[in-house]
C-alpha cells in the first residue's frame, strides 16, 4: 500500500493536515509507504512540518506518482497529468474546502470527474456545495475538520492575557492591525500580549502558544477550527483575495463562534468592546466557546485515513 501526499504550498493548513493524516494512515497499516511530493520553491523546510519520506524535482516526483496507489492533492482544483495518470491506473483523491473556488471551474471539473472520491474535511453546519459543480457532488465525503491537537483533557484560564496570532501570508499587514488591536485591549484590561512570530514554528510551540492564550486570531481555517475544539476564544482575520477564508469568517461569526477582523478596516473601540469579554472568565467567553464546540467534530483525521485505506482497498474508479 502506497500512499502519495501533494499539499498546496500556500499557507501551513495543507501541509498540516496531509501530515495528519498520514501519521493515521501509519498507525492503521504500520507496513504502508507514504510519500510527500513537495516543491524545490516551497519556502518551509519539509524537516520542520513532514514525518514521512519526501521528493522533490519532476523525475522523482512522477517515479513517486508511477508506483503509488493512491495520489491525494490537498488544495489543488486543476486537473494536469498527475491525476490523468493516476485516475488510469490507481485512485484518485482531492481532499477539498466546500466553496472558494477558482472563477473558471473548467479545470475543477476535470480534476472531480477524475476523482474517485472527494474529502471535505468541514463543519456540517457550515457546508454547502456550488451548482456548477453538483455532478461530483455523489463522490463528496464530508468529514470532520482533520485537527491536530494537544494532549489535554482541560483548560485552566490564562495567568496572562495573550493574543496568539495565526499568519502565513501578508504579515507585515496582518501584524500591523493585529499591533493596534492589542493596544485597544490593553487599554481596557491591563497588559496584553502579542505572541508573534515571522517563521513557522514546531507543533510543540505552537500547542504551548494555544493553550497560553487568552485569544487565538487566525487567517486560515484550521487553526480557528483547532481553538473552537479546545475551547479557547477566538476571532478571524481572513485575506480578503481567498474566498473561501473571507466565507468561513463570517459563517462562523453568524454563529457567534468567532469575531470577524476586516482586513482593510482599523480595529476600533467596538472591535476592542467585542473582544474584550473574550478575554475574561465571564458569560460572552463561555458563550462562544460553546458556539465553537457545537460545530466542530474532532474525528476528521480518524476518517479522512479510513476513507484512503478503503479506497485503496476497493480499488474504486472514477
Amino acid at each position: 500500500m502506497h500512499v502519495v501526499f501533494q499539499p498546496n504550498i500556500n499557507g501551513m493548513g495543507h501541509r498540516i493536515r496531509c501530515n495528519t493524516i498520514a501519521r493515521r494512515i501509519r498507525q492503521r497499516q504500520p507496513s504502508a509507504k507514504i510519500t510527500f511530493l513537495l516543491r524545490s520553491d516551497d519556502p518551509v523546510p519539509a524537516d520542520r512540518w513532514c514525518d514521512f519520506q519526501w521528493v522533490k524535482g519532476l523525475v522523482p516526483r512522477s517515479k513517486a506518482i508511477l508506483r503509488a496507489d493512491c495520489l491525494v492533492h490537498d488544495g489543488f482544483w486543476y486537473s494536469d497529468f498527475r491525476t490523468h495518470l493516476q485516475s488510469r491506473r490507481g485512485s484518485y483523491l482531492p481532499i477539498s474546502h466546500p466553496y472558494g473556488f477558482p472563477g473558471d471551474l473548467t479545470e475543477t471539473v476535470r480534476c472531480f470527474e477524475r476523482a474517485a472520491r472527494i474529502l471535505v474535511p468541514w463543519p456540517r453546519e457550515l457546508f454547502s456545495w456550488p451548482d456548477e459543480l453538483a455532478r461530483a457532488r455523489s463522490k463528496v465525503r464530508l468529514i470532520d475538520p482533520v485537527l491536530t491537537l494537544p494532549p489535554v483533557n482541560s483548560l485552566p484560564f490564562p495567568a496572562r492575557k495573550k493574543v496568539y496570532a495565526v499568519v502565513s501570508r501578508r504579515r507585515s499587514e496582518a501584524k500591523t492591525i493585529l499591533s493596534r488591536l492589542v493596544g485597544r485591549l490593553s487599554s481596557r484590561l491591563g497588559p496584553v500580549d502579542l505572541v508573534w512570530s515571522d517563521a513557522f514554528v514546531s507543533q510543540e510551540v505552537h500547542w504551548r502558544n494555544m493553550l497560553e492564550s487568552s485569544l487565538i486570531v487566525s487567517q486560515g481555517t484550521g487553526t480557528t477550527f483547532e481553538a473552537m475544539a479546545l475551547g479557547i476564544p477566538r476571532a478571524t482575520l481572513p485575506l480578503p483575495e481567498i474566498d473561501e477564508q473571507v466565507r468561513s469568517a463570517k459563517s462562523l461569526a453568524e454563529r457567534g463562534a468567532a469575531i470577524h477582523l476586516d482586513f482593510w478596516q482599523d480595529p476600533d473601540e467596538d472591535i476592542a468592546a467585542r473582544i474584550a469579554p473574550l478575554m475574561i472568565d465571564g458569560s460572552e467567553r463561555r458563550l462562544q466557546v460553546e458556539s465553537g464546540r457545537r460545530l466542530v467534530g474532532t474525528e476528521g483525521s480518524e476518517k479522512a485515513a479510513a476513507a484512503i485505506i478503503e479506497l485503496m482497498t476497493e480499488g474504486v474508479a472514477p
